[in-house]
């Protein structure tokens, strides 16, 4: 046996969409937090998503001693299970050191220290922090050299300076083989993977937390290293012929964008991709060329965040768009065969009845002039701490939650805000239910053959009850729910936690 040191990394269940999909998503951040550690430890990476007997096998490298286990943290339901993964650690192992990382850990390290089963905390990006943690538990250095890191000193919490941004190009190669499972997801019968290219973004999205993580600052792999990433990529999974690029921003610097689509296209065999993170500003301005050459090296979608159909609120969180902006840009993308996918949200702070309805009109049009147009639940806003939305929020009332606990009950589908009554928060939560079904989103990916039939059953309904805010006697939400529950409750053994 080999006389590297251990880590091990524990994917948790991420709520209801471990129930969705098919194939649950590939855990990125973990196996990214990786490429410094695989030169050097013995890397273990447990998935409780694929793995029905995790627990079995979290158990069984807790006895092997390992240096630390690493458990990743996500604003919302997920924190529930990283709580569980890190109280089981502390149970059967109370020496073994549990490291958060993360979004949540980032943004809170101070309040998710208070958890007795977080150690430390890896703050902002992870690879050269978790790297350096790891080589100081293994006995090589102090933890007060290790910058971007958090943890507790006896009572106190203690932080180290940040850590500066990674040279994207600098990064070693994804450790593919770490993650054993079934990752691949279809998108129109095509097997499809992500990818990341860049990080960060330079808008100032007053909801937004990336500015509080990443300052605005952009960073992005040059065009050779992006197409070597997609060649690493291929080598370990084959079969990929689509790629999901789930970069912040991807076009911050459109003649990078343009060589990798010329690099894309002389390299031939078929690949297409859909980009995660644009902006409708930054689509409005590219020519026709530009337009046909991305279509041309393979990009057959584009997401990207519109939040509201109201002016004046697209203003107050300093979208830096207009509606009529994003009429436009779906016209011109049906023109060039490329799908757009449009991201909202609904209960912002000062949102009235005449901004809503402005949101549903923009929906409702958009579909109705493209038909390829798809877009995302209607989803409820959650203020993210750091954001300067948040800090408005908190002046309307919005308490910031005091426990790791309490930020696991927040999600994108409650809408649970002091500005917000009953009524109110009940048409919220079924525009986020009845928007799910009204374009063809569901069948966009393979997912459970019932779900696709139902959804297909219900569409002309939900379209209805959408377009004339029929929101009443929504039993078919409340079916829904109580499946998914009865459901989550018990769905593989690697689900419950032992005793």
């Amino acid at each position: 046996m080999s006389d590297r040191p251990k880590i091990v990394l524990f994917q948790t269940q991420t709520g209801v969409l471990s129930e969705i999909k098919s194939r649950p998503s590939f855990p990125m951040s973990l196996v990214s937090a990786a490429r410094e550690l695989v030169a050097d430890f013995r890397v273990t990476l447990i998935d409780q998503r694929v793995d029905e007997r995790a627990w079995d096998r979290l158990a069984r490298e807790l006895e092997d001693g390992p240096v630390c286990v690493g458990i990743t943290s996500i604003t919302g339901s997920q924190l529930r299970y990283a709580l569980e993964a890190g109280r089981f650690v502390k149970k059967r192992s109370p020496r073994v050191p549990v490291v958060w990382g993360g979004v949540h850990m980032t943004l809170l390290p101070g309040q998710t220290l208070r958890e007795p089963c977080v150690d430390m905390g890896v703050r902002g990006e992870g690879e050269e922090t978790f790297a350096a943690l790891a080589r100081a538990l293994a006995g090589s250095g102090g933890l007060d050299g290790v910058a971007g890191l958090s943890f507790r000193r006896g009572e106190d919490a203690v932080h180290t300076p940040p850590r500066e941004f990674a040279d994207m190009d600098r990064l070693p190669p994804m450790p593919y083989p770490l993650a054993q499972g079934e990752y691949l997801f279809s998108r129109h019968g095509r097997p499809s993977m992500y990818l990341e290219t860049s990080r960060g973004c330079p808008f100032r999205c007053a909801f937004c937390y990336n500015s509080s993580i990443r300052n605005r600052t952009w960073r992005a792999m040059s065009a050779p290293r992006t197409l070597q990433a997609v060649e690493e990529l291929l080598a370990a999974f084959p079969q990929v012929r689509h790629l999901s690029l789930v970069d912040d921003n991807y076009f911050v610097d459109p003649e990078r964008v343009r060589e990798i689509s010329r690099l894309l296209i002389a390299r031939g065999a078929g690949l297409t991709y859909q980009v995660q993170g644009t902006h409708v500003s930054t689509v409005k301005k590219m020519s026709r060329l530009d337009l046909d050459l991305l279509r041309a090296g393979g990009c057959d979608r584009l997401d990207m965040g519109v939040e509201s159909g109201s002016g004046r609120v697209l203003e107050d969180i300093q979208k830096g768009i207009r509606p009529e902006d994003v009429l436009e840009v779906n016209r011109r993308l049906r023109s060039h065969g490329i799908e757009p996918w449009f991201n909202f949200m609904t209960g912002f702070p000062g949102e009235t009845e005449a901004d809503l309805a402005d949101t549903c009109a923009l929906v409702r049009r958009l579909l109705r002039e493209n038909p390829q147009a798809m877009i995302s639940p209607l989803y409820c806003y959650t203020p993210y701490p750091g954001s300067k939305l948040c800090e408005k929020s908190e002046r309307m009332g919005f308490r910031v939650p005091g426990s790791v606990e309490e930020w696991a009950e927040y999600g994108w589908d409650r809408a649970r805000l002091p500005w917000i009554n009953d009524r109110k928060a009940r048409e919220l939560e079924a525009l986020y239910f009845l928007s799910i079904f009204i374009d063809r989103k569901i069948f966009e990916y393979e997912t459970r053959w019932w779900m696709i039939l139902a959804a297909f059953c219900y569409r002309p309904v939900a379209r209805l009850r959408f377009r004339f805010r029929f929101y009443g006697a929504l039993a078919e939400k409340w079916l829904v729910e109580r499946l998914f529950e009865k459901r989550g409750s018990g769905r593989g053994a690697g689900r419950e936690v032992p005793k």
